[in-house]
């Protein structure tokens, strides 16, 4: 469950079509399936509405992680991601970056006078 449900299951889908128009085969129409949602809403915190349980709290949370890191591609890229998680949990590193080019401020301050 990622934001990017739909996209996710018409590539599939597409895939999967072009393979039986290769083969001369009648295309499949393409239909939605309700995987659910899932949101983190603070640290050790989150939401899951899913077709068969809802769950909130770390419960939730600890699935979020889970469901997130299955979704990259190859076992490296889930470690690092995890040891970065962990590492940024650890020492309750805040993930919201602000990065502010001196020389653009600059120049909004002059407009401002």
């Amino acid at each position: 469950p990622q934001v990017a449900q739909v996209a996710i299951q018409q590539a599939g889908l597409l895939a999967e079509n072009f393979k039986r128009i290769h083969q001369s085969r009648d295309m499949i129409p393409f239909e939605y399936k309700d995987k659910g949602s899932l949101a983190t809403v603070g640290r050790k915190l989150a939401v899951a509405d899913l077709p068969l349980v809802k769950l909130k709290g770390f419960t939730a949370w600890l699935l979020w992680l889970f469901v997130h890191l299955m979704q990259l591609v190859g076992i490296k890229n889930r470690f690092f991601v995890f040891m970065n998680w962990w590492w940024n949990y650890v020492l309750y590193d805040q993930s919201l970056r602000v990065l502010i080019r001196p020389k653009l401020f600059r120049y909004q301050e002059r407009i401002a006078e």
